[in-house]
C-alpha cells in the first residue's frame, strides 16, 4: 500500500507540474498571439503601435529638418529661430566600407584622416565640421556626382542663429505631458508625436500653435544589427509636408540688426543683472528686448527675463500723480515745493534741488512734490491714484486677445 501510495503521488506532482507548463505556455501563446496579431496598433494602456515601434527600431535617421515653424524679423527677411545651411552629412556605416574618401576630401579641402577620424567616433548620422566647414553649390554637387551611400551634401535647418540665445525668442524642448495636454487631437490623429518639441518660452512658447511641427524631412536608412546599411543604396529622404501652408511664417516686430546691437551694448557695459527694451517711438511695436543674465538654452528657467518682472513703478507713477493733480486742479498758482525733503518732509532728501513750482518739480522727478501731491490727493479718494493709473492703462493685463487662423481667443 505504501508503494502503491508512493507513485500515485508522483503521478499527481508530474500532472500538476505538466499543468502548470502547459498554463505557462499557453498564457505565452496569447501575450504572443496579442501582441503579434490582435494589439499590433493599440498595445498597453499607453496605445503603442508596435508595427511602427519595430519599423523605427529598425530605422535609423537624420534629421534634415524639424518642420518647426519660422520666426522672421519685420522685414520678413531674417530667419530668428535658426537657418537653413549647406552641409555635409555622413553616416557611421562608412566606417565598415572602401568608398573613395581620398575624392571627397579634395573637394571638401579637408585631410582624408580627419574624414576617417570623426566617421569612426560617430555613432550617429552627424554634420562633418558643422562649424568651421562652409560648403558651396559647387562643392554641394560635386559631393553628389560621387554617389556614395552615406555621403550626402544637402542645406540642413539648423537651430542656431545668428542671434544670441534670448528670452524674447526663447527656446524649445521636448515634453510629452506639454504634447498630451496641450495637442491631444493632433497627438491621436499621427499628426504629431510625444517627441515633437514644443516652446517653452518666449514668442516660441506664445506662438507654438503656429510654429508646431507638422512635419520632418529625414534622411533613412534601414539598418541590421550591427548598424550597417540593409540594403545597399538604402537611404532615401523622408518628407510629407503640406509645403502650401507648412512651416508657417510668424512675421515679429522685432528688428534683427537691432537687437544684436542692443545686445552688443548690453554686454560692452558689463551689465550683470538688468537689460534694455526698445520701442518703435510712433507704432510703440517691440524692436528689441535684452535681460541679463543671458539666457542659457540648455537651463532656460536658471534665470529670469527681467524685462517682463514686475517692478515697483517709482517716478513713472509721478505721471499719474501729475495728471490727478491737474485734472483735479490741487495745484495752487504759483505754489513752490521744497525739494531739498524727502517724500515724506521729515529730513533731508537724497537730492537736493532746492525750491521748484510744480513743472520745474516734474522735470526734475522731484519726490517731496510728488509725495505732497499724492497725499493731498487721498485726502479725499484714497482710490484716487487707482482710478488714474487704469486711465492711464497701468493695471490693465499687458497682450492682446483675438480669433487668429484656425485659434479662438488666441
Amino acid at each position: 500500500m505504501e508503494i502503491g501510495g508512493e507513485g500515485t503521488m508522483k503521478h499527481r506532482r508530474i500532472m500538476i507540474i505538466g499543468l502548470l507548463f502547459l498554463c505557462s505556455f499557453s498564457l505565452l501563446v496569447a501575450r504572443l498571439a496579442q501582441i503579434q496579431l490582435f494589439d499590433t496598433d493599440t498595445f498597453s494602456k499607453e496605445r503603442v503601435n508596435l508595427i511602427n515601434q519595430s519599423i523605427t527600431q529598425r530605422t535609423s535617421q537624420f534629421v534634415v529638418n524639424n518642420g518647426r515653424g519660422i520666426l522672421l524679423d519685420r522685414t520678413k527677411k531674417i530667419r530668428l529661430n535658426g537657418d537653413e545651411k549647406p552641409a555635409l552629412v555622413l553616416f557611421p556605416f562608412l566606417k565598415n566600407k572602401q568608398w573613395p574618401i581620398n575624392e571627397l576630401a579634395d573637394i571638401i579641402h579637408v585631410p582624408e584622416q580627419t574624414i576617417a577620424t570623426a566617421i569612426e567616433q560617430a555613432k550617429a548620422p552627424f554634420i562633418f565640421n558643422e562649424e568651421t566647414l562652409t560648403l558651396t553649390e559647387e562643392q554641394m554637387k560635386a559631393i553628389n556626382a560621387l554617389q556614395i551611400t552615406g555621403v550626402e551634401a544637402l542645406k540642413v535647418r539648423t537651430e542656431s542663429s545668428d542671434l544670441s540665445p534670448s528670452y524674447v525668442l526663447g527656446v524649445v524642448k521636448q515634453n510629452p505631458q506639454t504634447i498630451k495636454k496641450l495637442y491631444p487631437d493632433l497627438l491621436n490623429n499621427g499628426d504629431i508625436s510625444q517627441d515633437t518639441p514644443t516652446g517653452v518660452l518666449g514668442l516660441e512658447k506664445a506662438f507654438d500653435p503656429f510654429l508646431l511641427s507638422r512635419d520632418q524631412t529625414k534622411l533613412l536608412y534601414h539598418v541590421t544589427g550591427t548598424g550597417d546599411p540593409l540594403f545597399d543604396e538604402s537611404i532615401r529622404v523622408s518628407s510629407e509636408s503640406n509645403t502650401e501652408y507648412y512651416p508657417l511664417k510668424v512675421v515679429t516686430t522685432l528688428d534683427a540688426n537691432i537687437q544684436e546691437l542692443a545686445e552688443e551694448a548690453v554686454d560692452q557695459s558689463q551689465l550683470k543683472k538688468g537689460g534694455g527694451v526698445i520701442l518703435d517711438a510712433v507704432t510703440s511695436d517691440l524692436l528689441a528686448m535684452v535681460s541679463r543674465p543671458q539666457m542659457d538654452s540648455q537651463h532656460p528657467f536658471t534665470h529670469q527675463n527681467l524685462m517682463l518682472e514686475p517692478q515697483y513703478p517709482g517716478s513713472v507713477f509721478k505721471v499719474v500723480t501729475a495728471a490727478a493733480a491737474i485734472h483735479n486742479n490741487i495745484v495752487h498758482e504759483g505754489e513752490m515745493f521744497n525739494c531739498d525733503q524727502n517724500p515724506y518732509g521729515t529730513g533731508k532728501g537724497t537730492r537736493q534741488l532746492g525750491q521748484l513750482d510744480f513743472e520745474n518739480s516734474f522735470y526734475q522727478s522731484c519726490n517731496y512734490t510728488f509725495g505732497t501731491l499724492a497725499n493731498r490727493l487721498m485726502e479725499t479718494d484714497s482710490d484716487i491714484l487707482t482710478h488714474y493709473a487704469s486711465e492711464l492703462g497701468l493695471t490693465q493685463k499687458v497682450g492682446w486677445t483675438d480669433d487668429v487662423f484656425r485659434f479662438k481667443q488666441f
